[in-house]
């Protein structure tokens, strides 16, 4: 038609000015950002299978979902969303005692009183200038921790800096905790993502 899109928002507004029964809707990427860190305080799901099927979810009470492949609204007028029709189904939450009990365990097992050689190799997460970062110990002399630290890009995303990396002491008092080698590529083959369990971890300790 004549007119440059280079934007989400610009393709929004421009849709919107033409008549169309179709409603549409702008969400900012600091909406986003925001609602996958409030996912990720979410305890883990039960397995389900064919999520991408899935067209309808319900909650009517905590640590438990109901969901549905087609979406009913039979009885809406009624308050009525969870009708049996269409083979409702029911997944549950872990339980918060369950979850507490786990985090706290982890707490405990997160970090040795003294760090030593054989802890060189092994991922930990470091606390500078309030704010953490995970990454690599590298040596350990005398109560300080050489770290190779990634960097932080957005909400539980980080990536290794290039070309110079970020490898500098630390005093044993600013690792927070050892974890797994868990960072994971996220969509973004650049930017790595630790795991749920070890995010949350991090985020109470700060």
């Amino acid at each position: 038609m004549g007119i440059d899109i280079p934007s989400a928002e610009m393709l929004y507004t421009k849709l919107k000015e033409q008549e169309s029964a179709v409603q549409l809707f702008f969400t900012r990427e600091e909406s986003v950002e925001a609602k996958v860190h409030e996912m990720l305080q979410l305890p883990p799901l039960t397995a389900i299978k064919g999520t991408m099927r899935i067209h309808q979810v319900l909650s009517k009470q905590r640590s438990k979902i109901l969901y549905r492949d087609v979406s009913c609204f039979c009885r809406r007028q009624q308050g009525v969303i969870d009708c049996p029709c269409y083979e409702l189904k029911e997944a549950v939450l872990q339980e918060e005692e369950e979850e507490e009990a786990q985090g706290q365990e982890m707490t405990r097992a997160s970090r040795p009183e003294v760090f030593g050689a054989d802890h060189v190799g092994r991922w930990v997460v470091v606390e500078y200038d309030h704010d953490f970062y995970p990454g690599v110990i590298t040596r350990v002399e005398d109560g300080n921790v050489e770290v190779d630290c990634l960097h932080k890009k957005g909400i539980n995303k980080f990536y290794w800096p290039s070309p110079r990396r970020d490898i500098s002491w630390y005093d044993e008092s600013q690792v927070l905790c050892l974890i797994e080698p868990t960072a994971e590529p996220t969509a973004h083959a650049r930017y790595l993502q630790l795991n749920t369990a070890t995010w949350k971890l991090i985020e109470e300790q700060m």
